[in-house]
């Protein structure tokens, strides 16, 4: 079977309907107590339903599928990494992949920068915020959301980049609207 084969694992033919049920139900990960309590058997009769040819042959099939389609998930991943780094290359640097000049703020650079270095590398913190307005933020919750996030950075020992809000958010000295 190759890596690119559809799998459809009702095309395996096995003994009984036991058997592919036992052995379906193995190559999900499931324990053989949990699947003797699932098809209504003694974990003795699981054991032996899963020494048989048929169900050998077929979680052999099972694991071949899942590991076709890993391979092609992965491959898929490595394509869309190596163009994402391109984008963001371009981004850094001003210039696209045909040399043209791009222009892209120093603000953009550094949210791409941030999100290079920090999101791509694990290291970046947590962004779950409670809100305790509806949809309303003031300049004390700001205030708050950044004090609790420069304390969580801390406490994963990364370094704290104090970064001036522009005058562009549109809130002014009352807060902003989150939609």
């Amino acid at each position: 079977m190759e890596a690119g084969d559809v799998c459809e694992a009702s095309r395996m033919p096995v003994a009984s309907s036991l058997y592919h049920e036992v052995a379906r139900l193995y190559a999900c990960g499931l324990t053989i107590n949990q699947i003797a309590e699932r098809v209504g058997k003694s974990p003795q009769t699981v054991r032996n339903a899963l020494k048989t040819d048929a169900a050998r042959e077929k979680i052999d099939y099972i694991d071949q599928c899942r590991d076709g389609y890993a391979l092609r998930v992965q491959k898929r991943i490595c394509d869309l990494t190596e163009k994402s780094l391109g984008v963001y290359e371009s981004v850094l640097s001003g210039v696209d992949a045909d040399g043209n000049e791009l222009k892209v703020s120093l603000r953009d650079k550094l949210r791409v920068a941030d999100t290079v270095v920090l999101e791509l590398s694990g290291f970046q913190a947590s962004k779950k915020t409670e809100l305790k307005s509806s949809g309303l933020v003031v300049i004390s919750e700001i205030e708050e959301f950044r004090r609790r996030a420069d304390e969580e950075s801390k406490r994963r020992g990364h370094d704290v980049i104090d970064v001036e809000p522009e005058e562009d958010g549109g809130g002014g000295e009352h807060g902003v609207i989150l939609g």
